[in-house]
């Protein structure tokens, strides 16, 4: 049963029904916290642009912990990490994301605005020269 409603959150949610998806995800969680693929269809089903920007956060950790290699979870983490502040964090994500997926646009210009925003702490606080994520030393 629980196979199947993944199934049907994934039709929902490639049919561009978001909210029913993620509502289908969330009936799949309560039903089993742990189920790895649901965790992972929720957490990039929240837009990085949402309004609750911790839930979708949280969602995010689940599914980075459940799948530590996919790129897609690593993206999502890394735009959500940047929007939350977490600038080393986020560009070490997207870095990972874009050693995966080159060619992807949202990837490189949130790796760039993780890496001006580390620059600019860098300046105001006398930081070293260090290279930054993303730079070959």
């Amino acid at each position: 049963m629980i196979r199947v409603r993944s199934r049907v959150s994934q039709r929902q949610a490639s049919g561009g029904d978001e909210d029913q998806a993620i509502a289908t995800c969330e009936k799949l969680l309560a039903d089993d916290p742990f189920f790895a693929p649901a965790i992972r269809q929720l957490a990039l089903l929240y837009d990085p642009n949402a309004t609750d920007l911790a839930k979708a956060y949280d969602w995010a950790i689940n599914a980075r912990q459940a799948y530590p290699d996919g790129a897609e979870v690593a993206k999502t983490l890394g735009i959500l990490s940047y929007r939350r502040a977490y600038y080393t964090r986020s560009a070490d994500l997207l870095n990972e994301a874009k050693r995966k997926r080159p060619d992807d646009a949202e990837v490189l210009y949130y790796l760039g605005q993780a890496i001006i925003a580390l620059r600019r702490a860098a300046g105001s606080s006398g930081g070293t020269n260090e290279p930054l994520p993303g730079r070959e030393p």
